[in-house]
């Protein structure tokens, strides 16, 4: 018990910013601790984003806050700074699992955002037990064994029962090391 007292302490004493950061000496452990905590932060970030963008878009603000965007989308950009496909991803996640939050928020916070992105779309019409176990297998397995589970889900070949009957030729030019498929080596 001590040790997972001396743990968290230590997790508390993590700096948040980069200044504090740089200047910080950690050990092992507590770098160890830092980032997964920082990465895990960065998570969280894109569900807040996710959910205030919800927000903005329900709210119409492209149309109040006196910009001169044309739609949503054109506001996240121009304003936000923030491109479409990553808002669109921000925005799929936090309505994919903002009715889990308040009885799973430890799991959901466990899991970075490129997991959450990945089975945001598998989840968000799932009943709970089901999206459940996909969100822990999200916090648990790579990124690319994440991959070929989805893969499987949708019963599209994984790299371990793929046959590669299906390829295409590949070249490589010895002079610029660029690779084309087979016959796409003209002149661009």
């Amino acid at each position: 018990m001590a040790k997972v007292e001396h743990q968290v302490a230590k997790i508390s004493q993590i700096p948040h910013s980069l200044r504090a950061t740089m200047e910080w000496k950690p050990g092992v452990i507590d770098r160890k601790n830092a980032i997964i905590t920082n990465y895990l932060r960065g998570a969280e970030s894109y569900l807040i984003v996710g959910y205030l963008l919800c927000q903005a878009r329900t709210g119409e603000d492209y149309l109040k806050d006196g910009s001169s965007a044309d739609n949503f989308w054109d506001w996240c950009q121009k304003e936000m700074k923030i491109g479409r496909t990553n808002a669109q991803r921000m925005m799929q996640i936090w309505t994919a699992v903002n009715k889990y939050l308040s009885k799973h928020s430890d799991l959901i916070l466990q899991i970075d955002f490129t997991k959450l992105a990945m089975v945001a779309p598998l989840i968000e019409k799932m009943k709970e037990a089901e999206a459940l176990e996909w969100l822990h297998a999200a916090k648990e397995n790579t990124v690319s064994d994440l991959e070929q589970n989805i893969k499987a889900r949708k019963g599209l070949p994984t790299k371990d029962n793929c046959d590669h009957i299906n390829t295409d030729p590949w070249v490589r030019c010895v002079r610029c090391n660029k690779f084309f498929k087979g016959g796409e080596n003209e002149k661009r």
